[in-house]
């Protein structure tokens, strides 16, 4: 696994942790835990299955490789 998917579960795990902790809690703790808990899961799936970044550490490196060999 990569370091960008291993964060994005994280973040993912740390959202229904909060989800499950605030249905403990009751309607209040309920609501609070929905307003962090969804946008935490939803970030975290959305880290652990974006491609993209992947292909700019990759020219990035290719370009930081030819500048040092100068």
């Amino acid at each position: 696994m990569k370091t960008r998917e291993i964060v994005g579960l994280l973040i993912a795990i740390a959202g229904l942790i909060i989800l499950l902790i605030g249905s403990i809690f009751g309607l209040i703790g309920f609501v609070y835990s929905l307003i962090y808990g969804v946008p935490a899961i939803i970030i975290g799936i959305l880290i652990a299955l974006n491609k993209k970044e992947d292909k700019i550490e990759q020219v990035n490196y290719k370009g930081v490789r030819k500048n040092v060999r100068k």
